[in-house]
């Protein structure tokens, strides 16, 4: 078997932009082969890859104070042969700071595990466990691929469980040329069921869903997104729960973007209050050189610190590349709170990613 080490690097702002995790070109870490037959299969490339980022975290709420932490070391690897076939893994080792008013968690765990068939761009079948593919950031979910240090706070919360167990049919489509420029299509449809074993928050049963993107590469796109799934049962009956958001970017130049998220969820459990939660968040994002500068507002629901609470948020995040390999970020944000257990509260944070 060849064995060669590549390096693959991002240029100009992507290294900062939010973009999904595995392309067609998957952007770092080692190529092991390419090009091989094993077992009378022909290989048309073999990808691993580690990144991890750690973070320290400072906020003036009563019995926060400060953190540091390693946030994330993930381990993936994605085999791709010749006839269209891919099979994806990625682990992962989290640490989530309880600084933001947000709850402590640590946890080892299988975050991806698919097979993936591609029939052409307009479809490919994909079955196992995958990111849930709604809104923007659930399907990104790598915190180095995006440009702040903390989600917004429906993401957060995972109001939307993050993985699903079972299949998904996704593609892309060229409608043509229309007001001079040329416009995609991307879809996904899925279908999934969690039991306690699938370790998949609080659903259990079937889910379905679907998204739909409408963009061009270079200007921006528009999509939308439904879901539906059950809840884990309480007194014998399960509940169910329905979510949908609607989200869009414009890049107004090449080094001015601006995005914004709708996100809705209708949550019934026996014997609970309906969780009804909703947020929304715009932002704008410059880029010049090796560096970023983010400004983000959100507002939203938040069942976690009180049955109507709701924080509104304005977060700044300065970032810079020091070679697509390592990104630094620092960050501030000012919370303001709504019949909420904890009065405002400002937090601060220091940020390092890595490839390896």
């Amino acid at each position: 078997m060849l064995v060669t080490i590549a390096a693959l690097f991002g240029a100009g702002s992507a290294a900062y932009a939010d973009e999904p995790q595995v392309l067609d070109k998957p952007p770092f870490g080692l190529l092991v082969t390419t090009n091989a037959e094993w077992a009378g299969i022909q290989i048309d490339r073999f990808h691993v890859g580690v990144w991890a980022d750690a973070s320290f975290r400072a906020s003036n709420l009563d019995g926060e104070g400060t953190n540091l932490s390693v946030d994330h070391f993930n381990v993936f690897a994605d085999l791709r042969f010749e006839d269209g076939w891919q099979v994806f893994v990625e682990a992962e080792v989290e640490h989530q700071s309880n600084v933001g008013a947000l709850e402590r968690e640590s946890e080892v765990e299988l975050e991806q595990a698919y097979l993936q068939y591609t029939f052409s761009d307009a479809a490919r079948i994909r079955l196992g466990r995958f990111a849930t593919p709604l809104g923007i950031l659930n399907p990104i979910h790598w915190t180095i691929n995006t440009d702040t240090i903390v989600a917004p706070l429906f993401q957060e919360r995972e109001f939307v469980p993050e993985q699903q167990v079972g299949a998904s049919v996704a593609g892309r489509v060229f409608p043509g040329r229309w007001l001079n420029v040329d416009w995609e299509v991307d879809y996904t449809a899925w279908a999934g069921y969690a039991s306690e074993a699938f370790q998949l928050d609080v659903v259990r049963g079937l889910s379905v869903g679907g998204d739909v993107r409408v963009g061009s590469h270079g200007v921006g796109f528009l999509g939308a997104s439904v879901s539906r799934s059950k809840q884990a049962a309480v007194g014998g009956r399960r509940g169910r729960s329905s979510s949908g958001a609607i989200y869009g970017e414009l890049s107004v130049t090449e080094q001015l973007t601006l995005r914004g998220e709708y996100f809705i969820r209708d949550s019934t459990r026996p014997g609970q209050a309906d969780a009804y939660v909703h947020g929304v968040y715009g932002k704008v994002r410059w880029d010049y050189r090796d560096w970023s500068l983010n400004y983000r507002f959100e507002r939203s629901d938040d069942p976690e610190l009180g049955p109507d609470a709701v924080q509104r948020i304005n977060r700044f995040t300065v970032g810079y590349a020091l070679n697509p390999r390592i990104k630094l970020r620092a960050e501030y944000a000012r919370h303001r709170t709504h019949e909420a257990v904890v009065p405002d509260f400002e937090t601060f944070g220091l940020w390092l990613g890595v490839f390896f």
